[in-house]
């Protein structure tokens, strides 16, 4: 051994290093389950996992029939698919997740391609058709259709920016999964015009529609309620320019007027309670018809036409008040209501420029028919029916022009008193009372005496 190795110096040792895994920080994705494809101008996007929740989907028309597309899970979608040029129709179809939402904001453009929009069974679905430019600049030319499926507290609206308007010129259909409906709301917010519709609108299966009142349809609307099984309740607030349609379901429905019907209004309630609220105007005919315990109020309403109301054998409600204004004749026809049929023509000045005719039921409580103080009937004729259980007739304004017609069945075939009151009348244009044999009558004759030609029978 060589001594000289003593002192030579020792390698250095070498330092294990153990590993230690660690993430890297990647930039944030979103992978929605979306395809797309386009050919021959027909853009179809289809999500590919039908149970995804929150897919997003937002539609921006562009100048020449083009539109850009953006996806994404957050609102609004940030992922832009591209803008798609020579668009002829634009088909959109997500799955069951709770909360997609599809928007369409359409600028300063006129968009015709076709769209049709379908949601799937996920609750809380929303559908969005928007305008961001000038009112009267965003118009969709296209049909629009919109399918929505069987998730609860879905919503489709239409033009209900602060900022803007929509304008949709062709036909607009609207539905839902009858099993729980969706809310429609058209127009809103604070711009002056908020959606015009001049196509026509069709709505199935709502929970409600609400038409604000800075919006226009200047078409037909037609609400079909008819396969819905739960409650609804609507609002007419804006303009309708052509006629109202509305088809109630098995649960109870409940629609107001407070705008304006250019056409006539024809409304078909379904087996439950309905509710016909009007305080607004309709320009030709108003017909009811609803076979449940049903709710009428007529407030300082104007009809241009005849007004048609047919109740069933429920307890019904009837409210006129206010200076109402019928053009025509006001018809009422009501069933054999165990609690009696109670009409009157209201407080306050009413006007109908026809007749009057009222036909009622029989009951074990009595009838009553009212024509109150102030109100004007400029008809040839007043015509009263009445059941067996008893009627109550009144008439308490003073000077008349009509010839009175009063038809009694009283308490022949079910008890009762059948009461005529004309103690206040001064004028009638002819006067006609015709009971049946031996019934009980209670009779009130015009204080001041009968000057007009006048016929009984059976009667007093």
């Amino acid at each position: 051994m060589n001594w000289k190795n003593w002192f030579r110096p020792a390698p250095p040792k070498q330092i294990r290093r153990s590993f230690r895994p660690c993430l890297e920080s990647l930039e944030i994705r979103e992978t929605p389950s979306i395809s797309h494809t386009f050919s021959s101008g027909v853009l179809t996007i289809r999500e590919t996992a039908s149970n995804v929740a929150h897919e997003n989907v937002l539609l921006t028309p562009a100048s020449g029939n083009s539109v850009d597309v953006k996806v994404g899970l957050t609102t609004p979608p940030t992922t832009d698919v591209g803008l798609f040029k020579g668009v002829s129709s634009v088909t959109v179809a997500l799955g069951n997740g709770a909360g997609d939402t599809i928007s369409v904001s359409d600028g300063a453009f006129s968009f015709a391609p076709t769209l049709t929009i379908t949601e799937g069974n996920g609750a809380a679905d929303v559908v969005s058709l928007l305008g961001t430019g000038a009112t009267g600049t965003s118009i969709l030319t296209g049909r629009v259709s919109v399918t929505q499926g069987a998730g609860a507290g879905d919503t489709i609206s239409i033009g209900t920016t602060s900022t803007a308007g929509l304008t949709l010129t062709n036909t607009v259909t609207l539905s839902a999964n009858s099993g729980v409906g969706t809310a429609v709301t058209i127009g809103g917010g604070t711009v002056a015009t908020a959606a015009i519709l001049t196509g026509g609108l069709t709505v199935s299966n709502t929970t409600g529609i609400t038409i604000a009142a800075n919006s226009e349809e200047l078409g037909n609307l037609t609400v079909s309620n008819s396969s819905l099984g739960v409650n609804a309740s609507s609002t007419i607030a804006g303009e309708i320019g052509g006629n109202v349609t509305y088809t109630g379901g098995s649960g109870t429905d409940s629609l107001t007027i407070s705008g304006i019907i250019g056409g006539s209004l024809s409304y078909n309630g379904g087996a439950n309670a309905n509710t016909l609220t009007v305080s607004g105007v309709i320009g030709k005919n108003l017909s009811y018809t609803g076979p449940g315990a049903d709710t009428f109020v007529f407030t300082g309403a104007t009809v241009g036409g005849n007004v048609t109301l047919n109740f069933g054998n429920a307890a019904n409600t009837y409210t006129l008040s206010g200076a109402y204004v019928i053009g025509g004749t006001l018809s009422v026809t009501a069933g054999n209501s165990v609690a009696g049929n109670t009409f009157s023509t209201g407080s306050g000045a009413g006007t109908i420029d026809g007749n009057l005719i009222v036909n009622f039921g029989n009951g074990t409580t009595a009838n009553s028919f009212t024509i109150t103080a102030g109100t004007v009937i400029n008809g040839s004729l007043v015509s009263y029916r009445g059941g067996t259980g008893g009627d109550t007739v009144t008439v308490s304004s003073v000077s008349n022009g009509f010839a009175l017609d009063i038809f009694l069945n009283g308490s022949v075939f079910g008890g009762g008193t059948d009461t005529v009151n004309l103690g206040v009348v001064t004028a009638l244009g002819s006067l006609l009372i015709i009971e049946n044999t031996g019934a009980t009558t209670s009779w009130t004759p015009p204080v001041g005496g009968i000057s007009w030609n006048t016929t009984f029978i059976n009667w007093p």
